[in-house]
């Protein structure tokens, strides 16, 4: 018997893309990931962004991924949230947010915020932030970032 080459269309890697297909960005926040480990939160030092977007079909996308200023932006997560299934909550802990799924807990992400004070005085109170985040979970323009001409 002879050895076939592996077809190259199937053993490709591709990278994933940035935002889907004609998508338009909601809301860009930096910050880092939290991994749960049993009862301990394990921050993730890198620099990150959390991105809701809207594709053109109106579903919103959740994207986590890296972020550098000479590179574009490439989530290393993307998860769809249909409306009302997620929401952002702050916890105790300063600087430390949540995008929880009420219906899957299972599926709850862990965020640290890496806003500076300045930038955090310009973009406006963690209650607003929230309200942003919670309005672009759902797939709507976010009304703080929209009056400080973010979105």
């Amino acid at each position: 018997t002879t050895r076939r080459a592996p077809d190259p269309r199937l053993t490709r890697r591709r990278s994933p893309p940035s935002l889907p297909l004609a998508s338009a960005v909601l809301l860009d926040v930096p910050c880092g990931r939290i991994d749960v480990q049993g009862k301990t939160m394990v921050p993730d030092e890198r620099r990150g962004k959390l991105r809701l977007c809207k594709d053109t079909d109106g579903l919103t996308h959740l994207q986590w991924g890296t972020r550098a200023p000479d590179m574009p932006f490439a989530p290393e997560t993307d998860l769809l949230v249909f409306p009302q299934e997620a929401e952002m909550k702050f916890i105790p802990k300063p600087g430390v947010f949540v995008i929880k799924f009420p219906e899957d807990p299972s599926r709850n992400m862990f965020f640290w915020s890496q806003r500076s004070v300045d930038e955090a005085e310009k973009e406006g109170s963690d209650d607003e932030l929230a309200a942003d985040v919670n309005a672009a979970l759902n797939g709507e323009a976010p009304a703080f970032a929209t009056r400080r001409g973010d979105a």
